[in-house]
């Protein structure tokens, strides 16, 4: 929609002309969720890995990682989806993001028996 291009055209403006800001991690996972909840879900994982390689201190990272295994599972991409989800809940363990990838796993387990 135009809404839609108009946001990330202005976030992506933004990221390019202040990427060190303290909140460009955030306006990177605003653009990576807005790919997300518009079912692009292609542009989305890149969007949500550019969070993850350029600000490796940012909290937003294992949400980033369980959206992209949510992103890859949509994909019907199962393999990537299921290494990003193993990433994850060995990275954050006991977290409610770990839990959620958890149930994700199941399910890619029931689409492969299929």
């Amino acid at each position: 929609s135009l809404r839609y291009d108009k946001a990330t055209l202005a976030i992506r403006k933004f990221l390019t002309d202040y990427p060190d800001v303290c909140y460009a991690h955030i306006a990177q996972y605003w653009l990576a969720e807005t790919s997300y909840h518009t079912r692009k879900y292609d542009v989305a994982v890149k969007d949500y890995q550019t969070l993850i390689d350029q600000y490796p201190k940012s909290p937003k990272r294992a949400d980033a990682l369980l959206k992209i295994g949510y992103s890859e599972f949509e994909l019907k991409s199962f393999s990537k989806a299921k290494a990003v989800l193993e990433n994850l809940i060995q990275t954050y363990p006991g977290t409610t993001e770990a839990g959620q990838a958890d149930n994700l796993m199941q399910k890619i387990r029931l689409q492969k028996i299929r």
